[in-house]
């Protein structure tokens, strides 16, 4: 309410003429703009005029309950505008403040004998009190108290329409002196916005605020604070030096709201009165980081309620400036990082080694951040760290140097991919961390380095100053990010280099095995090209025997040694269709190998499997061939002597027969003996050479078929055979090497295999035909032991089939063959489907 506003006079249900008479001088008083001393007063007299009472007085409330009188009335002596009430749990005082609501007490004697000293000094027996609200705030209390017996009922609620009268006059006042306020902190915001404008040292204009700010609140002192993590420094101050309170400084990291504590002794405290003062310190937020704070204290009164508010403005006016002169140095910042940067891209950009652009990056990272040592350091699978880059560091650390896993920055990097810091290297351990130590240095940082998402390495910052700025880990990470790019695309480099040297070297010796070279030039060539290619010392390649020993076909040694030693290695097996024929192994000595080397050196290992396979193919082939002409060779030998023992001695004698059956004839004699002894030899002779025949092509399969075929061979056989045949007519070609590869396994099992029975299954399966011969005897069967299954194998590839081979001892053996059916459909065959 202004001077001269208009003053309403509340009246209640049981307002007397008198209390309204009382209310509207009160109220006239108001409006003619008497000050808030007086209106006070005059609320107080005119209570203490119309109540049964020995006195008024009014109390004004401060932080916790505690209260100071502000006017009293017929007072007893001794009791003074000042003073604070005693701290009284159950008066009137705490519980108009606890409820907000009227209150009374019967008799002070009845309540606990705390604070009740001064009540008994005072004579004071019962009260009555109502509360005094100011722009919906509890602003103090109206008291009416009796020396002498309870005070009248209702009394507590008869009071609070002067109470209302006092807070009119209390907001008339509270208005009137914030206008006369707000001229000179509107001054003191202008001028320390004009040192803003001015663009002044930042401390010039720090100062500037503590000096506006303790002469706008009369305030002893000033200050002006700054926090770096959880340490508060002062960068302001006027005044007698300010301590500032552990407390406020706490408060406020804490919640990050303004803080008033209370330097008195508290409510009913014996010094109460003596020495009071207060203390405010407001946050200083700068783009919602809580920078530091502004606090004002005061000795001998306490400070206004609106303090926190007023403090407030002018922590604005320096969040905006920090702010203001932050962006102002990051952007110089962020000119020079740009620059760094730049520089660096276009050093990569011109093909320069690895090793110049991550030593580039390390320079340029240690002078934008301002630190004094950099290093760039590679990870190892197990979390050890190789330095691949340095810039200013200590004597003992170099490039290539390797240290395991330890606690610090970088060892937290491993663990977590992200961004991590060390305040202090003291409990850091390991020979990094003691070198650097010993060279002052005390804190230090660390950023990933990632390459296509996966870590790789970290790059470090170590400084002299504890903490490191906040914003090195930012500077930090574009750096990394560009180490992490100049590592892919030299690796890229690298890789492509390197592919192009690994085809050449495959080539020639792929150029080798394609011309057939000698199996031994084309070892040595895989185990040399090798060797050089994967920037080994020493390779190997060795064959399997089969007593379990190994020996060594080729050897490439870079000292001209034809042992290997290494410090590290790998080998992998030579596969030769299937089997295990050896292996090739590479090593380096005092070095790590490429993490590509094992696939790498696979495809060495897969060459000199295909020049053994083709050279164990051509001898295959060679001496397939020359057992097939000498089976052929043989078995001519064989028909020439059946036919020269057998039918052609029977015709010889079938011819003598007949000429001396003609001569008896001639001389008129019966040639009966002879013609019939003619008769025997041509008959025995026609016999014989359909026995031949029959060994040649058997006359059941040519005409009806390979099934008729194996059946008719089944039944001369002496152990009993199960057949089980599921195929339908097929080609003549192939039902002819279907029937010799039954006979000759079957010829196997009666001669080798001590068996007391066999099977055969033939079937076919899409464009494949499979034939199989089993029998129960005692396995162990050995292509090599002359058993008659290398005229099998080489019977079945002729036919371009493959022959499988299952003989345990004692398990009995297994032979099948698969033999295909090109440009054959199965289902136009004859029986296809009686078969199936």
């Amino acid at each position: 309410m202004g001077d001269g506003a208009p003053v309403t006079v509340p009246a209640g249900d049981d307002a007397t003429d008198g209390q309204l008479d009382a209310l509207r001088r009160v109220a006239e008083l108001i409006a003619r703009g008497a000050g808030r001393t007086a209106v006070l007063d005059a609320v107080v007299a005119e209570a203490y005029s119309l109540f049964p009472v020995e006195f008024t007085a009014i109390l004004r409330y401060e932080p916790g309950g505690a209260a100071s009188i502000v006017a009293v009335h017929h007072g007893p002596p001794g009791l003074l505008v000042g003073e604070r009430a005693p701290y009284i749990p159950q008066g009137l005082v705490l519980r108009v403040f606890g409820s907000g609501r009227p209150a009374r007490v019967e008799a002070y004697g009845d309540l606990p004998d705390r604070g009740l000293a001064r009540m008994r000094e005072l004579g004071i027996s019962a009260g009555a009190a109502a509360p005094i609200r100011v722009d919906g705030r509890l602003w103090g209390v109206l008291t009416a108290m009796t020396q002498s017996g309870p005070v009248v009922p209702g009394l507590e609620h008869r009071l609070v329409e002067f109470a209302e009268v006092a807070a009119v006059a209390i907001a008339s006042a509270q208005a009137r002196a914030g206008l006369r306020l707000i001229a000179p902190e509107q001054a003191a915001l202008r001028r320390v916005a004009e040192a803003m404008a001015h663009g002044g040292a930042e401390q010039q204009l720090f100062d500037t605020v503590t000096e506006e700010v303790s002469a706008l609140l009369g305030a002893e002192g000033a200050t002006l604070v700054r926090f770096s993590g959880r340490r508060a420094s002062v960068i302001a101050t006027v005044g007698p030096a300010v301590e500032i309170a552990e407390d406020a400084v706490a408060a406020i990291l804490r919640t990050r709201l303004p803080v008033r504590l209370d330097t008195s002794g508290g409510p009913g405290s014996e010094q109460a009165g003596a020495g009071d003062g207060s203390s405010v310190a407001v946050p200083i937020m700068v783009k919602d980081r809580l920078w530091g704070m502004l606090g004002v204290s005061t000795t001998g009164h306490q400070l206004p309620a609106d303090t926190e508010r007023r403090l407030g403005q002018f922590t604005e006016l320096v969040a905006t400036a920090v702010a203001t002169s932050e962006a102002w140095a990051r952007a110089e910042q962020l000119a020079g990082h740009q620059s760094a940067l730049r520089r660096i891209a276009e050093l990569a950009a011109r093909d320069a080694p690895g090793e110049q652009v991550l030593e580039a990056i390390t320079v340029q990272a240690a002078k934008l951040t301002g630190v004094q040592f950099t290093a760039i350091l590679r990870f190892e699978p197990d979390g050890s760290r190789e330095i691949m880059a340095l810039s200013g560091a200590p004597a003992g650390l170099r490039p290539g140097m390797r240290t395991p896993a330890n606690d610090g920055a970088t060892g937290r990097v491993w663990r977590t991919n992200r961004t991590a810091r060390v305040e202090g290297l003291d409990d850091v351990g390991g020979p990094w961390a003691q070198i650097a130590r010993d060279a002052g240095f005390s804190a230090g940082t660390a950023v990933p380095i990632r390459m296509h998402s996966r870590l790789w390495g970290t790059l470090v910052a170590v400084g002299r100053t504890e903490p490191l700025p906040a914003s090195v880990e930012d500077d930090l990470t574009s750096f990394a990010e560009l180490a992490g790019t100049a590592i892919s695309a030299t690796q890229a480099r690298n890789d492509l280099r390197a592919l192009a040297d690994e085809q050449a070297a495959l080539r020639r010796v792929a150029e080798l095995v394609a011309i057939g070279t000698a199996l031994d030039d084309v070892f040595q060539a895989v185990a040399g090209e090798a060797a050089k290619l994967l920037g080994s010392d020493h390779a190997r390649l060795q064959r399997y025997e089969r007593d379990g020993t190994t020996v060594t076909v080729a050897a490439y040694d870079a000292g001209a040694e034809t042992t290997l030693r290494a410090d590290q290695q790998v080998t992998v097996p030579v596969v030769v269709e299937g089997r295990v024929w050896g292996d090739l192994t590479a090593g380096t000595t005092g070095r790590a190998l490429p993490e590509s080397m094992e696939e790498r050196l696979r495809q060495f290992a897969g060459l000199a499997a295909a020049a053994i396979a083709n050279a164990e193919n051509k001898a295959h082939l060679t001496a397939s061939r020359a057992r097939v002409v000498a089976t052929a060779d043989e078995t001519r030998r064989r028909l020439q002597r059946d036919v020269h023992d057998g039918a052609q001695q029977r015709l010889v004698h079938t011819i003598i027969a007949l000429k001396l059956a003609r001569a008896a004839i001639a001389r008129g004699e019966m040639p009966g003996a002879e013609v019939s002894e003619a008769l025997q030899h041509a008959e025995r002779a026609n016999a014989e050479l359909r026995d031949l025949v029959h060994g040649i092509l058997p006359a059941g399969l040519a005409q009806g078929g390979l099934r008729t075929g194996l059946e008719s061979l089944i039944d001369d056989l002496s152990i009993p055979v199960d057949l089980r045949f599921t195929a339908p007519r097929l080609p003549a070609q192939t039902e002819i090497t279907v029937y010799f590869f039954v006979a000759e396994a079957l010829t196997n099992v009666v001669k080798h295999a001590r068996a007391s029975r066999a099977g055969v299954t033939v079937q076919v399966d899409g464009t494949l035909l499979a034939a199989e011969v089993r029998d129960d005897g005692i396995g162990g069967a050995d292509p090599s032991g002359g058993s008659g299954l290398t005229g099998l194998s080489d019977r079945i590839q002729a036919a371009d089939g493959t022959l499988a081979l299952i003989s345990p001892a004692g398990g009995g053996t297994t032979v099948r063959a698969v033999l295909p059916l090109p440009g054959t459909d199965v289902k136009s065959l004859p029986g296809y489907a009686s078969a199936g």
